[in-house]
């Protein structure tokens, strides 16, 4: 597979958003702005990425 980005979204009025946000940060997700091309335009989901690095590994 080749994938560039792992997306992960959840609801904005979650009551544990603020330790799913740390979770996600620390294994390296990034909060993705409003308006992104790569997620839909959804007010009250927040979505969150991962870049891939292919240098990583040597599978195609």
């Amino acid at each position: 597979m080749k994938l560039n980005y792992v997306f992960i979204c959840f609801r904005k009025g979650r009551e544990d958003r603020a330790p799913l946000l740390k979770t996600f940060s620390f294994l390296g997700f990034e909060i993705v702005r409003p308006g992104h091309p790569c997620v839909p335009s959804q007010p009250d989901v927040m979505f969150m990425v991962y870049p891939l690095d292919h240098n990583l590994s040597d599978e195609d």
